[in-house]
């Protein structure tokens, strides 16, 4: 990063929204790609750019917001003075919201959203230090999220989109099902199942599973060691069942697991 830049890092730890970074690029040269191992949500604050993601690339102008995915390689590069913030983050939560906003169905960029968006991420950057940078960073990364989720040009009719945002309100009821789903949103199981798979290249219930044991792993770093207790609370029904999902998700059994965890908390 050039010397004008900002970069604020966060030591907090949880397993639920973790936000590491807190930057601000300000740069008139042509950026390298990279790859990154976190999520990043960015707002352009001033100049032109490009924003290269997916072998696509999107214009970028003042007040668009760019997100990419971890493992994802992306650049920036500026078409004149370009100066963007962002923050980057992970966690449980954090692919759930990033599902919600339909960002996992290749969406990356979002224009036209509220004006006061950049003024508010310049105002909490400024007032960011490293006593409060976790709060400015969940902050900015929320209110921006809150925005794309209420813009009108938002693919809220989406079929799949329904599925997800259906399926993250439910997914602890062991009794959630895509045929009760098709039910309850009007539509044939058979078709849900074939467009989720369409979609997302993975079943409804390879889906399903993997979001119930990142619940699990959760409330595990949470300090609740019953696995009884945390399959229920994860939609599992049988905790023998839940102790073999679990291990084949993680590589892990529930008690290995745990274990982990407490030699952790005593280090």
């Amino acid at each position: 990063m050039d010397t004008c830049n900002i970069c604020r890092f966060s030591m907090m730890q949880s397993s639920d929204l973790v936000c590491h970074q807190f930057i601000l690029e300000t740069t008139d040269r042509q950026k390298v790609a990279i790859v990154t191992t976190l999520h990043i949500l960015g707002i352009v604050t001033n100049g032109q750019g490009i924003f290269y993601i997916n072998k696509k690339a999107y214009e970028l102008k003042k007040g668009d917001v760019f997100i990419a995915c971890k493992d994802e390689e992306f650049r920036v590069e500026p078409l004149e003075a370009l100066e963007y913030s962002y923050v980057t983050f992970n966690g449980r939560r954090s692919d759930e919201l990033l599902e919600r906003m339909g960002i996992f169905d290749n969406n990356r960029i979002f224009c036209g959203l509220d004006d006061d968006l950049t003024d508010f991420w310049t105002t909490c950057l400024s007032k960011s230090d490293k006593g409060n940078l976790d709060l400015f960073c969940e902050s900015v990364l929320l209110y921006t999220l809150a925005h794309i989720d209420s813009a009108p040009s938002n693919a809220k009719s989406d079929v799949v989109t329904k599925i997800i945002a259906y399926t993250n309100d439910h997914y602890t009821d062991q009794y959630l099902s895509l045929a009760g789903m098709a039910i309850e949103l009007g539509y044939d199981a058979k078709y849900l199942s074939h467009q989720f798979m369409k979609v997302r290249g993975v079943t409804f219930t390879a889906y399903l599973r993997t979001l119930r044991i990142k619940h699990a792993v959760y409330l595990f770093e949470q300090g609740m060691f019953s696995i009884k207790t945390v399959a229920m609370l994860s939609g599992f029904g049988d905790a023998l069942y839940f102790s073999k999902v679990f291990k084949q998700e993680t590589g892990l059994t529930p008690s290995e697991y745990i274990s982990s965890v407490g030699k952790r908390h005593h280090e």
